[in-house]
């Protein structure tokens, strides 16, 4: 849902962020940002907040993901 230039930001931090607790993660996220593109191109919700629990295997990845409005002046009056 970001500018291509601030989505590709985001998503290098976040791997940065991650890259020695879960290898392979940029491939994993790249492949679900395109997935999300493709496939569900009108679900206005994106990634507010996530917890990442276990190691190894055992992972479990829990996420916080509000619906975003359509436009800025969605939802306001006047």
């Amino acid at each position: 849902m970001l500018p291509g230039d601030q989505q590709e930001r985001e998503l290098r931090s976040l791997v940065k962020t991650v890259r020695k607790d879960l290898p392979g993660i940029e491939l994993m996220a790249w492949t679900l940002v395109n997935r999300k593109k493709t496939l569900f191109p009108h679900d206005r919700r994106m990634v507010a907040d996530h917890i990442l629990i276990g190691k190894g295997k055992s992972r479990s990845l829990y996420v916080t993901s509000p619906l975003m409005p359509d436009s800025p002046t969605r939802g306001r009056e006047g």
